[in-house]
């Protein structure tokens, strides 16, 4: 995926009232945004459906970059529209630990995308947060089995380290 098609942000470090969520984890347990504030960036990748087999390629990548992006001080979440029961399951069959949140209203997926009214509402996108929560980027995830995404978004959480390395 080119870099134009990543959408960047004001560097303001404030988050707005959007990106806001609390939503039943895999694991177990509610996730929210205020865990990761001031501690970590975020990398959320949003997808449009529950289909886990269609989507695992993608979900399986995230994994993967989970220890690249905590270098980067971020961690990766990844926000499917369907039951905290299906999120379990599904991350029990990935081959790598990750958090998935369940959003089975579709709530956070359309208040994220109200940031980024570009992304067309079915695709499936990864959205950067700083350690603020301020947005950072979003960009649109296409075919599942192409995760160049995964370069782009490490590339803007190393443009966020260099602009305030603090």
């Amino acid at each position: 995926m080119a870099a134009s098609s990543w959408r960047s942000f004001p560097d303001l470090n404030t988050a707005p009232p959007a990106v806001r969520f609390r939503l039943p984890g895999s694991r177990g347990r509610p996730v929210a945004w205020e865990d990761y504030r001031w501690q970590w960036g975020l990398c959320l990748l949003f997808l449009p459906d529950g289909n886990i087999a269609r989507w695992r390629p993608s979900l399986e990548a995230l994994a993967e970059a989970a220890e690249a992006l905590a270098e980067r001080d971020a961690a990766a979440l990844a926000v499917l529209p369907t039951d905290v029961d299906a999120v379990a399951a599904a991350a029990g069959r990935l081959s790598r630990p990750l958090t998935l949140l369940a959003d089975a209203d579709g709530q956070v997926r359309r208040r994220y995308l109200s940031l980024a009214p570009e992304l067309p509402a079915d695709a499936a996108f990864a959205f950067l947060l700083d350690r603020w929560g301020a947005p950072l980027a979003a960009g649109a995830v296409g075919d599942p089995h192409d995760q160049a995404w995964i370069g782009e978004a490490l590339g803007w959480f190393d443009l966020a380290q260099a602009r305030c390395p603090e």
